[in-house]
């Protein structure tokens, strides 16, 4: 199992994607979400890098609970997806019982501050292609 969790939800923050005058996407769609999803994670022993853009479909950061880190990928595909992945370098593989115990911390603590959220609804957790 690789420990990756996703949220599938809707959101009703505007739509900040960028496109050029032959409309090729010049920055994707959900960059002020992945800003306000980071922002409901800093704090209370997290640790978040400032988002980036992924490629031409998302956003990413990382995020760092209980010294481990997860990398977490935003894309839209119909509903918004949200991807978070554990990093585990080789001594978090050793110990994976404690890196999946962190995993389902974090990932339960951002479904229940998504939840609590106006701006997020219809928050689920996912499966990667819904």
């Amino acid at each position: 199992m690789s420990g990756e969790r996703f949220i599938n939800f809707e959101s009703n923050l505007p739509d900040d994607s960028q496109e050029d005058s032959s409309h090729n996407v010049i920055s994707p769609a959900g960059k002020n979400i992945a800003d306000r999803i980071a922002k409901l994670l800093a704090g209370n022993e997290v640790q978040v890098t400032p988002v980036q853009k992924h490629s031409f479909y998302g956003w990413s950061f990382i995020a760092e609970y209980r010294r481990v880190r997860f990398y977490c990928l935003l894309q839209a595909p119909g509903k918004w997806l949200l991807l978070i992945r554990p990093k585990l370098n080789f001594f978090d593989r050793l110990l994976f019982r404690k890196a999946q115990m962190e995993t389902d911390s974090l990932f339960h603590l951002l479904l229940d501050k998504m939840r609590a959220e106006s701006q997020f609804t219809n928050v689920q957790v996912g499966r990667q292609g819904v």
